[in-house]
């Protein structure tokens, strides 16, 4: 997991996906069902990272570090706790792993003419400069 941001830092991630027909868990109403929530350390500067899998680092998993299935989409994004900011949501699946290589990052871009956000591998340093270029961020 890779995080950006502007101005303040998350204090948790979470990684949730929405309720397969029949699913119980979680409310109801809830449309989402929530996975795991990664409790932050103090965040410097606009970057952080840490496995999803196995977080380090001061970085806590609740219940515990996720264990993707295969079948299942799922978002993660980052958020303050009192819900004031939080970061870009990216969704994933657990092969998408495959398609990363050390150093790379995936996010959802958007096509225009498809109007679809098709998966994008960038290198960190391209993911780093594009932080460094949002207009938000100056």
């Amino acid at each position: 997991m890779v995080l950006a941001w502007c101005g303040r830092a998350p204090d948790v991630v979470i990684v949730y996906h929405d309720r397969a027909r029949g699913e119980s868990a979680g409310r109801p109403d809830d449309p989402t069902v929530t996975d795991a929530t990664y409790d932050a350390p103090a965040l410097p500067g606009q970057r952080a990272s840490f496995l999803i899998d196995a977080p380090s680092g001061g970085w806590t998993a609740a219940p515990a570090p996720l264990v993707p299935d295969p079948a299942i989409t799922y978002t993660v994004f980052g958020a303050t706790r009192d819900n004031s900011y939080s970061t870009r949501s990216v969704s994933f699946q657990a092969d998408d792993a495959a398609k990363l290589t050390p150093g790379s990052v995936l996010v959802q871009g958007y096509d225009e003419r498809t109007r679809t956000h098709p998966d994008v591998v960038l290198p960190l340093k391209e993911f780093e400069q594009e932080l460094r270029d949002f207009k938000e961020c100056a």
